[in-house]
């Protein structure tokens, strides 16, 4: 039943390709009047486009990280996917995300809870000032979120490039900027790669943060993956703008499938779910951003993470 759907078909390249090029296109075409006649409304057009462009380009990046779309040639895909990351922001693309994807919500172990002072369970509150519990929603949507871009940069420069004496790609990297400021500004260098690393942290946010989170592994995989992830029952609108992200179980138990494909296995997973006696957690996306703000504002309440926890497997929901 899933013969195929581990192929990143050529239809699927092309609309990749004309996505990003008619983006491009379309930024070409809004910027060169914007600075040729110093519109400041083009020129935020422009930003608009770009912002866009850079999102969809990292929904590539991600696919490609994922071995999606060179499924058999991997030491090329991550030259690829190097060489992107460098474009769009300057940086290399995180090698640490396929951890994520291992032992998800798992408690000192998943990358992916790595998220500084921020805190989601009472295990995590030594990383936590207690001042800083009680403003948690403010100082993720107003500065966490704004500034997660630079976050990433800082320490991949230091560490990686400084730390280990890498010259060459430290300096490639701030000519590269260097000559974006000096010919684009501030606001074309930075505000796009900010804005599609902000999008992909809420979006990640938006799909476990509230879930149920342990210290232990789970010995089953689909077990462990159906437990604590969940789909978004939303419109193809945000399917597009997140990556297909909102078909997250599937995405878990099939990391390497294209994200085309996942909603095509939607229904082979629930039967899945339903035979083998798993949970399968969907909601819709106000009630999503609901129960993420909830956590996010009461990291020490773990009653929401128990509750979804105990919701009985797929097999005895009643519609």
């Amino acid at each position: 039943d899933l013969e195929g759907l581990f192929v990143y078909e050529w239809s699927h390249a092309a609309l990749d390709f004309a996505e990003i090029f008619g983006l491009t296109l379309l930024l070409v075409a809004v910027s060169i009047p914007a600075f040729a006649y110093s519109s400041r409304l083009l020129f935020w057009v422009g930003i608009g486009v770009f912002c866009l462009l850079q999102t969809r380009a990292f929904w590539w990046m991600h696919d490609t990280s994922h071995h999606a779309v060179f499924p058999f040639h991997q030491a090329f895909a991550s030259k690829v996917l190097n060489v992107m990351a460098f474009i769009v922001g300057g940086v290399s693309y995180p090698t640490y995300h396929h951890v994520h994807h291992v032992i998800t919500n798992v408690l000192d172990h998943d990358s992916a809870l790595d998220t500084g002072p921020i805190v989601f369970h009472p295990k995590m509150k030594e990383r936590a000032w207690r001042w800083t519990l009680a403003i948690q929603r403010p100082i993720w949507l107003g500065i966490i979120l704004p500034i997660v871009y630079f976050l990433a940069f800082v320490p991949q420069a230091y560490e990686g490039w400084f730390k280990k004496k890498q010259w060459f790609y430290m300096s490639l990297s701030l000519a590269r900027f260097a000559v974006s400021i000096y010919f684009l500004g501030w606001e074309y260098t930075f505000i796009p790669p900010a804005f599609s690393c902000a999008s992909f942290a809420f979006i990640a946010g938006l799909n476990h943060f509230h879930m149920p989170m342990s210290d232990t592994v789970e010995p089953s995989f689909s077990k462990a993956m159906t437990k604590v992830t969940q789909n978004i029952d939303t419109s193809y609108s945000w399917t597009w703008f997140s990556g297909h992200l909102d078909y997250h179980i599937e995405h878990h138990l099939f990391p390497t499938m294209p994200r085309y494909h996942l909603p095509k296995v939607k229904g082979l997973v629930m039967d899945f779910c339903r035979r083998h006696e798993l949970q399968y957690h969907t909601c819709n996306l106000s009630e999503v951003m609901r129960r993420f703000l909830f956590q996010l504002g009461n990291p020490m309440d773990t009653s929401q993470m128990e509750r979804i926890e105990s919701e009985p497997p797929l097999s005895k929901k009643v519609d």
